[in-house]
C-alpha cells in the first residue's frame, strides 16, 4: 500500500507527496499492487493479489442513500460547502473506497448530498478486483466515474465473483486474468469504461514481463 504524509497540516492542492513509478522495481510496483508470487499455482501467472475486504451494497437503497463512512487524522467539515480531509483519508462505501493523504469532499448545493470528492498525495480508488494508484484523483461517488493522474493500475478481467475469494476477515484474493500497467492519465467515462492516456497494459504479472501494449 501506498505510504501517507507524515505532515499532514502542511498538505494543500499544489504541495502534495508525488509518486515515481519509473523509479520502482518491478517488486515494488508488485508490493504496491498488493501481488503475491505463488509458484505452486496452477496458473499462467503464478500468483495473485490481496485486497481489502468490501462491505456489500443494500440492494434496496437508492444511490444517493448508500451510506458513505470517513476518517482522517483532521477534518474540517461542512454541510454546505467544501469538507477538507488531511492525514490517512479514507472514504468508503459498498464495494467502494478512496484514500489520499489530503481530501476536498464538495456538496450539491441543493441537495446537500456529496456531489464528488478531489483527492492529492498516494490517492488510490478500490473496488472489487481493481485497484488505481496515482497522485491526484477527481471521483464522482454517485455514477463512479473520476480520472486519475500518474498511475499504475490493475483490474480483474475474468468478471466472475468465483475468483475473488475471501482470505479472513479483512482480505480477499483476486485470482483468474487480470491485466495491470501504468498511465499518465486514468477516466472512468462510466461504469465499466475505462481510458487510459500515455499507458502501458499486460496481463503477465508484475514480476516477469514478457509483453506489452503501449498506447500514446
Amino acid at each position: 500500500e501506498t505510504t501517507p504524509s507524515t505532515n499532514s497540516s502542511a498538505l494543500t492542492k499544489t504541495d502534495y507527496p508525488r509518486l515515481n513509478w519509473a523509479q520502482m522495481t518491478p517488486l515494488q510496483v508488485a508490493t504496491q499492487l498488493g501481488f503475491v508470487n505463488d509458484e505452486n499455482s496452477t496458473q499462467v501467472c503464478k500468483g495473485y493479489y490481496v485486497e481489502p475486504t468490501f462491505t456489500t451494497v443494500d440492494a434496496a437503497l437508492q444511490a444517493d442513500q448508500i451510506p458513505i463512512h470517513a476518517s482522517a487524522d483532521e477534518t474540517e467539515l461542512s454541510l454546505t460547502g467544501d469538507s477538507v480531509l488531511k492525514g490517512n483519508v479514507i472514504l468508503e462505501q459498498p464495494n467502494q473506497m478512496v484514500g489520499s493523504d489530503l481530501l476536498y469532499i464538495n456538496r450539491d448545493a441543493n441537495s446537500g448530498q456529496i456531489d464528488k470528492v478531489d483527492a492529492y498525495g498516494h490517492v488510490y480508488l478500490r473496488r472489487p478486483g481493481e485497484l488505481v494508484i496515482g497522485d491526484h484523483g477527481v471521483f464522482n461517488l454517485g455514477d463512479k466515474t473520476g480520472q486519475m493522474e500518474h498511475v499504475v493500475y490493475r483490474r480483474n478481467l475474468t468478471n466472475s465473483s468465483e475468483y475473488i475469494t475471501s482470505l479472513d476477515d479483512t482480505q480477499s484474493k483476486v485470482s483468474g486474468v487480470n491485466a495491470w500497467g501504468s498511465a499518465t492519465q486514468f477516466s472512468q467515462t462510466e461504469e465499466g469504461i475505462i481510458v487510459i492516456k500515455d499507458g502501458t497494459y499486460t496481463t503477465c504479472p508484475p514480476l516477469i514481463h514478457v509483453w506489452s501494449v503501449k498506447s500514446s
